[in-house]
């Protein structure tokens, strides 16, 4: 598993050598089915300072080969849509197919375009384009700021807080990640539109990732060996809710 190699490279240079290359072929086979150019694909994300979060990431951490990725989620910063949505363009044949608000849409959906649209800024979203090639489905989401991992952070769970780029990889709550174990959390506000539309979403993530294993709570006191007599769960960095960053004590970032 993935704690077992990254200890296993800290024990000498030929094994962080070995490392090294078996994390790159992993991360390439996964990207592989999905895109014609994987160097191409990686040098422009470098380049543009972007990661790849949502189920990639979640493979390439569990190493689980029966986690089948159905798309690529790649999440950029706020200026860099353009320049990636190009290269799939150019280098991958890719095709924008982001749904557009039909100018003949009803009010119902007029009203859940405009819900969409404000959860997905919650979730820390400027911007998503959908785009098809002809291997599959590869989706963009601009950053509300300069940094990429910002929607990646105000994922609906904390297994979602996960991401992995050409250079570097991680997850925010590893002690629960690496036990499939994973907890819910908010990002929106009293707005009942957009919380029922979050609820929706929350609600078949939730059901993806149970199915692939893992233990969705609503807080870690649920699990009995995590309550140490009903503690808040902040002191462990185990709250989805409270101020973190992906480098603090608890997060797991690491390079290839």
């Amino acid at each position: 598993d993935m704690p077992t190699l990254l200890n296993l490279r800290a024990t000498s240079h030929s094994n962080l050598a070995a490392v090294k290359t078996e994390l790159d072929h992993s991360l390439r086979e996964l990207l592989g089915p999905f895109l014609c150019d994987v160097p191409g694909f990686l040098l422009a994300l470098a380049n543009n300072r972007a990661f790849v979060g949502g189920s990639i990431a979640v493979a390439f951490l569990l190493r689980d080969l029966t986690v089948k990725p159905r798309n690529v989620d790649i999440f950029v910063p706020k200026h860099s849509l353009i320049d990636i949505l190009n290269h799939l363009v150019t280098h991958e044949n890719a095709m924008d197919r982001t749904p557009p608000l039909s100018e003949d849409a009803t009010d119902d959906e007029f009203e859940r375009h405009v819900g969409l649209e404000k959860l997905l800024r919650l979730r820390g979203v400027g911007e998503r384009r959908r785009t098809v090639t002809p291997r599959g489905e590869i989706n963009l989401y601009a950053s509300l700021e300069d940094d990429a991992l910002l929607p990646v952070a105000r994922s609906w769970g904390t297994p979602a807080v996960s991401y992995v780029g050409p250079h570097q990889f991680g997850t925010a709550f590893p002690s629960l990640f690496f036990e499939r174990r994973g907890l819910v959390g908010s990002c929106t506000q009293d707005d009942t539109e957009t919380i029922g539309l979050d609820a929706q979403q929350d609600h078949k993530s939730v059901q993806k990732y149970v199915s692939r294993g893992f233990d969705i709570r609503m807080s870690p006191s649920q699990w009995s060996y995590r309550t140490h007599g009903g503690l808040c769960g902040a002191s462990r960095g185990l709250c989805p809710m409270q101020p973190r960053r992906f480098d603090d004590q608890w997060a797991m970032s690491a390079t290839f």
